[in-house]
C-alpha cells in the first residue's frame, strides 16, 4: 500500500493536472433530444379580454380574429369601420364583408393559411366601411392564444394619408416631366448624390 505522501505528490504535479483537463475535453457534449427546436420555436402569445383592453388607447385599429368569428375589436376599429363592436364579434357576421370584393377571397386563404401555420406576412389591400367610404390599409398579424383558443391579432394601419402624398409626389413629377420635354435642350435633374432622377425627351 503506498504511503500517504504519494498521494499528495501524484494530484498536486502538473502532468496530473494536465490528465485531468485532457479527460474533461475528452468528455462527451450532452446530447439534447429536440431541445434546438424547443428553444427556438415561438409559442404563441396567451391574452385574454383584460389584456387585449389595453388597445383601446392605440391609434391604429387592433382586433382578435378565431376561426370562424371576430372576437375582439378596439374602439378605433369601430370608429373607422362604423360598426358596433357587438355586431362586429356576433357569430353570423362576416367579417370578410369589410373588404373590397375584389380581394376578399385572396384574404380568407391568407387568413387560413396563418391559422394551419404559414408565417403571418403584412396584408395590403383596401376596407369598406359602413358608409361605404374605401380606406387603403395594411394589416400585420401574430398567432395567439386568446382564453384558450387559437387566434389571430391583426393591427391595421389606415395608409390613406400615404396613398395621397403618393399621388401629389406622381403628379408634381409629371408636371416637372411636361416642364422638362418643352425644353429644346437636353435637360435632366439629379439628386444631391448625383443620381439622375428625371431627363427630358432630348436625352
Amino acid at each position: 500500500r503506498p504511503p500517504l505522501d504519494w498521494f499528495r505528490v501524484e494530484r498536486n504535479c502538473p502532468m496530473a493536472r494536465g490528465n485531468k483537463k485532457k479527460a474533461v475535453r475528452k468528455r462527451a457534449p450532452r446530447k439534447a433530444v429536440g431541445g434546438a427546436a424547443r428553444i427556438h420555436r415561438r409559442h404563441p402569445m396567451e391574452l385574454d379580454r383584460r389584456s387585449v383592453a389595453l388597445a383601446d388607447a392605440i391609434p391604429q385599429m387592433v382586433f382578435v380574429l378565431g376561426e370562424k368569428q371576430l372576437l375582439y375589436a378596439n374602439s378605433q376599429f369601430e370608429t373607422i369601420m362604423g360598426y358596433p363592436a357587438e355586431e362586429l364579434c356576433r357569430p353570423d357576421f362576416d367579417i370578410f364583408s369589410l373588404a373590397v370584393p375584389e380581394m376578399r377571397t385572396r384574404v380568407r386563404r391568407q387568413l387560413e393559411g396563418f391559422f394551419k401555420g404559414k408565417a403571418p406576412v403584412p396584408v395590403e389591400g383596401t376596407l369598406i366601411n359602413q358608409d361605404g367610404l374605401a380606406i387603403p390599409a395594411v394589416g400585420t398579424f401574430r398567432r395567439i392564444h386568446y382564453e384558450g383558443k387559437n387566434a389571430l391579432l391583426g393591427v391595421i394601419n389606415d395608409v390613406t394619408t400615404h396613398h395621397h402624398l403618393e399621388a401629389q409626389l406622381r403628379a408634381e413629377r409629371n408636371r416637372l416631366q411636361i416642364y422638362l420635354d418643352s425644353m429644346p435642350v437636353f435637360a435632366m435633374v439629379v439628386d444631391t448624390n448625383g443620381l439622375i432622377l428625371q431627363v427630358n425627351q432630348k436625352a
